[in-house]
């Protein structure tokens, strides 16, 4: 079952991801919390990697915290961790999900198709006009 549900969101995860950002939330999250929630069922099976890029991801967050509570304004440097820093998380799910050669190619032609689309509607949008300043 879990297999199903990851496999099925990572591919629409590879889909909206060059579309849309709140729909990679709406994705990302929800299958985030899937795999957290788990627990020893789904983290046997696809444990977190902590390898090096981590670990010095986990040296960033800290040298990040640090600075946001040694400056000026905590409130709105802990909102911008929040906003672009914790962005890492999906790295280290999909690191945790995709160990299969096969679903990495299937997921990077999904999203390749995607953006493909995505750039394809931007340049129809260019010829009709559409958001064009003057």
């Amino acid at each position: 079952m879990l297999d199903k549900i990851f496999s099925s969101g990572l591919d629409l995860f590879a889909f909206v991801t060059p579309l849309s950002i709140a729909a990679t939330n709406i994705v990302f999250f929800p299958l985030a919390a899937v795999w957290l929630f788990s627990g020893p069922r789904a983290w046997s099976k696809w444990p977190a990697v902590w390898g090096t890029p981590e670990k010095l991801f986990l040296v960033f967050l800290g040298i990040s915290l640090g600075s946001a509570f040694c400056g000026l304004d905590l409130r709105h440097s802990l909102r911008e961790i929040k906003n672009k820093d914790l962005y890492i998380l999906i790295a280290i799910v999909l690191v945790a999900l995709v160990r299969n050669p096969a679903k990495n190619k299937r997921l990077i032609k999904i999203f390749m198709v995607a953006g493909a689309m995505a750039a394809a509607w931007g340049l129809i949008q260019f010829v009709i006009g559409v958001n064009q300043t003057d």
